[in-house]
């Protein structure tokens, strides 16, 4: 009786352990297809990703570290590399991408391509470099290779972008914590919903620098038309010559007049590219200097507790409620140079309260007014007014006491 039971217990605990073993099996088998299929899947949306970013900047070299896939909440690329192939030297690289779209296994191995909605980026790092004819090296990764769909709203989190110009000596400057959201516009929108094609693009954001506070800008981009406008304000920009001599070496030459000033700036500004290609940009820079100081061997000594409004265009430098002094000294003054070129006519008018008078004057002044000078040979202190013009060749001066 008792072996019928030990041999019946046993007959039923081997059939258990095979039924377990066979689930087991099963799942383990089920386990290894999925991870398979799974792995299939991420592996062919790595290599994707490298085909399209490849076939659009097909003189750069692209890789990708690795996909994957969130079913039914989209795609996550990582490792995303841009670099140039002659020496390898990287213009961009983005931690993470991720597109969120309805996705999943079957739809991507179909061969089908999941429309995105939105796509973000984390840890975008960027290296604009100034080339020999002038152009960026990044310009040529505009526009972005398409997402499903021609223009899709983005958006950037903690991105770095290092802007250097090597011609006359390196010059770098880095934009830190960038935060972008780019958006189509509304006339893209409706194109886009009549089946159309539009690669108009807005853009807002904000970034902070070596030199200053932070950056607050929007503007808009047309890829299909060439065109581009930006606008924004910059606070607390402490403008020095470690500044000035990061700058890249066209904006230096522009800024060459200011070199001997140094302050704090606050300012908005516009841009926007010209008509044509062979077009200079159009800009526009208002502002105000405060806690200033200028020091320049042109004026007879430095210049502290500057302040004034300026205005900077293509056409024009402009200052108003201009303040400085030294000592017991105090000049006010407005200023207008019409263009950029050295010959600009210029105009500088103001008054000097508790000025004093010496060699110190004749040393900078003129050639040509140096001889008026000589003439009556002025000394002590006074209160005046004065102009000086130029009109692109010659020198006049004007005082009234």
């Amino acid at each position: 009786m008792h072996e019928r039971k030990r041999g019946l217990l046993a007959r039923t605990n081997a059939f258990l352990r095979g039924v377990l073993l066979s689930c087991a099996v099963v799942v383990g088998g089920l386990l290894i297809a999925w991870l398979a299929v799974t792995s299939q899947v991420h592996d062919g949306i790595r290599r994707e990703v490298e085909r399209q970013f490849a076939e659009r900047y097909r003189e750069f070299r692209v890789t990708v570290r690795h996909a994957r896939m969130y079913e039914g909440r989209g795609v996550a690329i990582h490792g995303l590399s841009v670099s140039r192939r002659g020496d390898n030297r990287q213009l961009a690289y983005v931690s993470e991408v991720f597109a969120e779209c309805a996705v999943d296994a079957e739809l991507l191995l179909s061969g089908q391509k999941p429309r995105a909605k939105h796509v973000h980026l984390a840890g975008l790092k960027l290296w604009a470099e100034r080339q020999e004819d002038g152009t960026w090296d990044i310009e040529r990764l505009w526009p972005l290779p398409e997402f499903g769909s021609s223009n899709v709203p983005v958006s950037v989190r903690d991105a770095t972008v290092e802007v250097s110009d090597p011609r006359g000596g390196r010059r770098s400057f880095s934009f830190r914590n960038v935060c972008l959201e780019m958006t189509p516009s509304a006339a893209a929108v409706k194109i886009e919903a009549a089946g159309g094609t539009s690669s108009s693009t807005l853009f807002r954001g904000r970034a902070e620098g070596d030199y200053f506070e932070g950056i607050d800008f929007e503007g808009c981009i047309d890829a299909a038309q060439n065109a581009w406008s930006v606008s924004g304000r910059v606070d607390g920009l402490q403008w020095s010559a470690p500044l000035q001599a990061a700058l890249p070496l066209a904006v230096q030459q522009r800024l060459s007049a200011a070199v001997a000033v140094h302050g704090r700036l606050d300012l908005t500004f516009s841009a926007s590219n010209g008509k044509h290609a062979a077009d200079s940009p159009r800009f526009l820079v208002n502002g105000a200097l405060v806690s200033g100081q200028i020091q320049d061997r042109r004026l007879p000594f430095p210049l502290f507790d500057v302040r004034g409004r300026f205005e900077l265009s293509n056409e024009r430098i402009w200052l108003d409620q201009g303040f400085a002094r030294n000592g017991t000294t105090t000049v006010t003054m407005q200023l207008e140079q019409r263009g950029w070129q050295a010959d600009a006519p210029l105009t500088v008018a103001g008054a000097a309260r508790q000025l004093e008078l010496d060699r110190r004057f004749l040393e900078v002044l003129p050639p040509d007014l140096q001889d008026d000078w000589q003439k009556y040979y002025p000394a002590g202190t006074i209160d005046a007014e004065f102009r000086l013009e130029f009109d692109g060749r010659r020198h006049a001066c004007r005082w009234k006491r």
